[in-house]
């Protein structure tokens, strides 16, 4: 998984390593501790297929930003991803783009 923080986001982009869900539980706890923005954009890009376990981090991350008045969007996600998300509701409740770049302009827009 890779990292970029930002001012007003924070993006990770998930490979598919194990070691996901440990660098998401840091990233949520620097989340509540406001030392990384409290925006997520969550890129699935280089996913094939979404795993139990990262359905379980994207639910956590949904969690923590809504309890904290954050954003968290979803970009790149293929059409096999998008209907396993809508099977589990999160194609419904977090907000999908095709690009990073669509996302910033959409969290730009309701700064």
């Amino acid at each position: 998984m890779k990292s970029q923080h930002q001012d007003d986001y924070t993006l990770l982009s998930l490979d598919g390593g194990w070691e996901e869900t440990q660098t998401v539980s840091r990233q949520m706890e620097m989340v509540r501790k406001g030392e990384i923005s409290k925006n997520i954009i969550l890129d699935l890009s280089r996913l094939d297929f979404v795993q139990s376990y990262q359905i379980g981090m994207m639910i956590k991350i949904k969690s923590t930003t809504d309890e904290l008045n954050g954003r968290f969007m979803i970009v790149g996600d293929s059409d096999e991803i998008k209907d396993i998300l809508e099977v589990v509701d999160l194609g419904f409740m977090v907000p999908r783009f095709k690009s990073v770049e669509e996302a910033l302009t959409s969290l730009n827009a309701k700064s």
